[in-house]
């Protein structure tokens, strides 16, 4: 079986959304998905399903893959989401993370894991839902920074990855 006919039949599971999956089945099949399917359909997929209506807001997504994740990996996820931040926005963080602005300097700032541990789910939340009201675009960096890094993707929830391999389906 070919490559495409393997991702075909796993995504065939989701066409929409006919088969009921485990937690576990829909997480599996998404990591086979995203070593196989071009970046940006997975990506592709995942701002779809995030966008949805029918899945929670983007700040309760990221909060929960937050607070599922590891300093290093909470860093790099709030690394990535600052890249979506105005300098408006950029200042306002600096002023709500005390520990923050001693740290950092001009236009931009890079978290550490020590600084990210320091930082709440329930603020990566509110902050998440302030950056994507600033700035929509934010939803397809954070889904690409996702499909490349498919581990921190799972605690998004097998909703929204279930929803994204049915949009991936529909976009292959």
């Amino acid at each position: 079986m070919s490559t495409n006919e393997e991702i075909g039949a796993v995504l065939q599971k989701y066409s929409s959304m006919g088969e009921v999956q485990s937690a576990d089945q829909v997480e599996q099949d998404f990591d086979q998905v995203t070593k196989q399917a071009p970046i940006q359909e997975v990506s592709g997929g995942l701002s779809e399903a995030i966008r949805s209506d029918q899945t929670p807001s983007f700040g309760q997504m990221l909060g929960e893959a937050y607070r599922e994740a590891d300093a290093v990996q909470q860093a790099e996820m709030l690394n990535q989401l600052l890249q979506g931040v105005s300098p408006d926005i950029l200042d306002a963080l600096k002023a709500s993370f005390s520990s923050l602005s001693s740290h950092a300097g001009g236009a931009t700032l890079e978290l550490s894991p020590e600084q990210a541990a320091r930082i709440t789910p329930e603020q990566v939340e509110e902050f998440a839902d302030k950056v994507e009201k600033a700035n929509p675009a934010i939803v397809d960096v954070m889904s690409v920074f996702y499909a490349r890094n498919p581990t921190l993707a799972k605690p998004l929830g097998a909703t929204v990855l279930g929803m994204a391999m049915d949009n991936i389906a529909h976009r292959l």
